[in-house]
């Protein structure tokens, strides 16, 4: 699982981008993987772990199995995994 922090996130437009701990391309989260996770949505600045799947149809990675992050040590022990 990777953890992240929500950048932008836009009910009204159903969807926003998180910013992974580890770098590298930021990942779409859709309203529906929010809505899956028993969430009703996002605020920017929020921690999540996640699942990042690459979508050919739309050529990034994507969101699923979303949860919220409430430890900080659980947030800093994904930085020192190799």
């Amino acid at each position: 699982m990777e953890h992240g922090t929500v950048i932008w996130f836009d009910v009204g437009k159903g969807y926003g981008y998180i910013r992974r701990d580890i770098g590298g391309p930021d990942v779409l989260v859709d309203l529906c993987a929010v809505e899956r996770s028993e969430m009703a949505s996002l605020t920017d600045g929020q921690r999540l772990g996640f699942e990042s799947v690459y979508d050919d149809r739309i050529g990034q990675a994507c969101a699923k199995n979303i949860s919220m992050v409430l430890d900080p040590s659980v947030e800093s022990s994904n930085a020192l995994a190799v």
